[in-house]
């Protein structure tokens, strides 16, 4: 009986393979609770939300604890006032706008206590630019098993000329945002190139890229769905952080990086508090509408 040399190597291997049958527990350490601080507010009349909540153990598949207790408050520096977040009791702490809490070029400050301590975060609010309008078309995704049929969406708009802007782009289906992290959608100028100093995509249209980014090809539009496309205004230094978030969300693959930890431009007034989250105060326009049926090739507009 002839046996090939690769039979004679599985048989050789196998004792090792075999014996390596032992099961290895590793405890891994609980880190300390940090506090997180979600407060992308805008300048609209209307309810502006500020999120709380605590970092979780990594392998544990539940919502993230609430932090309920905390003074919430957001000061504008340029044109005064003082607006208190009321804590609802479910992590959310909420400032009923009457009227907007200030103006383009404005300054802010956020100021969070927590159990003694104080964290604070400052930042200007920016323009944004005008949504002209909004267009979509039923697509059969014959082609694409990756995608589902359903109505897709694209916007236009053109950014605002003289110097460079950052924008994040948002799309809401039936009053809900569209959180896939394939559709975090943001620009400079009107592409993603954000070298400073850069000015060549200043004042034109947005790119396809950017403009198609609306419609989840996991849950596109149906007839009767309502469709709004928000774009806030941010500056450089939101821009990356939500560039490092797409990065990190994405992360996967043969080609993965190490994770790194997300930055934050909020600081505790004791070092020895660590906090996350961003900060940033916005101008945004927006414009929506109802997706009717349409028959093949046609286009509605909104």
């Amino acid at each position: 009986m002839k046996i090939n040399k690769l039979t004679l190597y599985i048989l050789f291997i196998l004792p090792f393979f075999s014996s390596c049958e032992d099961v290895i527990k590793v405890n891994l350490n609980e880190s300390k609770e940090i506090l997180t601080i979600d407060a992308f507010i805008n300048q609209q009349a209307e309810k502006q939300v500020i999120r709380l909540s605590l970092t979780s153990p990594y392998f544990q598949n539940e919502a993230t604890p609430p932090v309920r207790g905390a003074t919430v408050a957001v000061t504008n520096q340029t044109g005064g006032g003082v607006f208190q977040f009321v804590d609802k009791g479910n992590g959310n702490y909420e400032y009923q706008a009457n009227n907007p809490i200030g103006k383009v070029g404005d300054d802010y400050l956020l100021t969070v206590t927590y159990q003694e301590n104080i964290y604070t975060s400052r930042c200007t609010s920016n323009r944004t630019t005008v949504i002209d309008s909004i267009v979509y078309e039923y697509d059969e995704k014959e082609n694409n098993p990756n995608s589902k049929a359903g109505y897709y969406a694209s916007f236009y708009g053109v950014d605002a000329k003289g110097k460079q802007d950052f924008y994040w782009i948002r799309s809401y289906k039936n009053n809900v945002f569209v959180s896939n992290p394939f559709n975090i959608n943001y620009a400079a100028d009107a592409t993603r190139n954000s070298t400073p100093g850069l000015l060549g995509s200043d004042g034109l249209l947005f790119i396809p890229p950017i403009r198609n980014r609306i419609t989840d090809d996991n849950d596109p539009f149906q007839k009767g769905d309502s469709l709004r496309v928000e774009i806030w205004s941010i500056n450089s230094d939101t821009y990356e952080f939500l560039r490092q978030v797409e990065a990190q969300m994405l992360n996967g693959g043969l080609f993965a990086r190490i994770p790194e930890n997300v930055r934050t431009n909020i600081s505790a007034q004791n070092p020895a508090n660590k906090v996350l989250g961003w900060f940033c105060v916005s101008e945004i326009n927006r414009r929506g509408v109802i997706i009717k049926e349409l028959k093949k090739g046609e286009k509605g507009k909104g």
